[in-house]
């Protein structure tokens, strides 16, 4: 069953597709072109405290892992908020898994609030949640294996090298770089803030090209890009026939 599924992935992927939607995604992610960012407000949310990261004129104006409460009661906040979502894949959840959503409607719920009371005029706040396999395919085009680390690396080599030491794009503290306070929680925040504005970036790019493949819905190209980043898999684990994997 599972070898019929395998084949059949080239009728579901067509060339052309798949032509259209690497040329966005190397185009979004490459390491040569690095990322800009708008205002907003990334979140790692946890059951006490949280990782966030603030990006204000297109830099980190302020980032660090605090107790729920004093995220809720900011008093800044911009007009896009990007949480993560736990990601289960079918596994049991525990307490902590229903404590972190609780804590989410928390933050989503203070944001509007707040927004709504003190930047009437600009707008109200737009909360967005992603999860965390979305944060790993649009950062490194998969979603199997991948570390943290893995991330971490992937989101040092989009931004500019502008400070000293080993990495300068954390930099030292004579000379440092754009990610110089990123610690911890932190970066899943970034991540999550990284990957959200790729997936508007890649988003618009097949929305320009959606007459080449018809009214192919995001979840529908999500899923597509990643079984058939799994048949590749498969494909250099077995050779041509990856219906061994049982």
């Amino acid at each position: 069953m599972r070898g019929e599924k395998m084949n059949a992935l080239p009728k579901i992927v067509d060339e052309h597709f798949r032509d259209v939607w690497d040329e966005y995604f190397n185009d979004c992610l490459s390491s040569t072109k690095k990322i800009v960012m708008p205002d907003l407000l990334a979140i790692d949310p946890g059951t006490r405290k949280s990782g966030y990261v603030f990006f204000e004129g297109g830099k980190i104006y302020q980032t660090d892992t605090e107790e729920n409460k004093h995220i809720i009661n900011a008093g800044a906040c911009p007009a896009i908020v990007v949480i993560e979502w736990p990601n289960l894949m079918g596994l049991p959840a525990g307490q902590d898994v229903f404590h972190t959503c609780r804590e989410i409607g928390r933050m989503q719920q203070a944001f509007i609030d707040h927004r709504a009371r003190y930047y009437e005029d600009e707008g109200a706040a737009d909360v967005h949640f992603i999860q965390r396999n979305d944060v790993k395919l649009m950062l490194t085009g998969r979603t199997v294996g991948i570390t943290d680390a893995v991330i971490r690396q992937r989101l040092i080599d989009l931004f500019p090298p502008t400070g000293g030491g080993r990495v300068p794009q954390i930099g030292t503290k004579n000379e440092r770089g754009p990610l110089y306070n990123v610690k911890g929680h932190a970066w899943q925040a970034l991540g999550a803030g990284v990957a959200w504005v790729l997936m508007q970036s890649l988003q618009l790019g097949i929305h320009d090209h959606e007459d080449d493949y018809g009214d192919e819905s995001w979840n529908e190209i999500r899923n597509a890009r990643e079984n058939w980043s799994n048949a590749k898999r498969l494909t250099m684990k077995y050779g041509q026939n990856p219906t061994k994997e049982q």
